[in-house]
């Protein structure tokens, strides 16, 4: 009909996902998309921003699983986007404390101290170890 016509329809990129492409200059697969959100949706989880992790990427690491298959796309936005959100609070905390040490580059010991500080981080031990010490 005359009304379903004349509203504007979001574009399908690449991955599946809702998007519009005209706003980020007509490029579909780009690594940032937008996601159009429909507020009568009590689906979805709101307007989400732009992204800076590829969901490709995303999707790609989440299949590393061998039980996963298939991925929808509501989950991959969701934990790039809980990424994204983890990764700025681990970044900021871990500046705070090289601004505490009076130097402006994050350096491994930020890193380390932040993740010693946060018994939430514990899940990091391996990856940001305590340097061993040799006598």
């Amino acid at each position: 009909t005359t009304m379903e016509s004349s509203r504007k329809k979001p574009k399908i990129d690449n991955d599946g996902v809702q998007g519009d492409a005209g706003e980020l200059g007509g490029s579909s697969g780009a690594a940032k998309d937008v996601i159009q959100s429909d507020p009568n949706d009590a689906t979805e989880p709101g307007p989400l921003k732009e992204l800076a992790i590829p969901k490709n990427a995303v999707k790609r690491i989440m299949k590393l699983e061998d039980d996963v298959k298939q991925v929808q796309a509501e989950a991959v936005l969701l934990v790039a986007k809980a990424t994204e959100l983890f990764l700025e609070s681990f970044a900021l905390d871990s500046h705070k404390h090289a601004v505490k040490m009076e130097r402006k580059q994050i350096k491994y010991e930020d890193l380390l101290e932040t993740r010693v500080a946060d018994s939430n981080l514990e899940f990091l031990k391996h990856i940001i170890p305590e340097p061993r010490v040799e006598s």
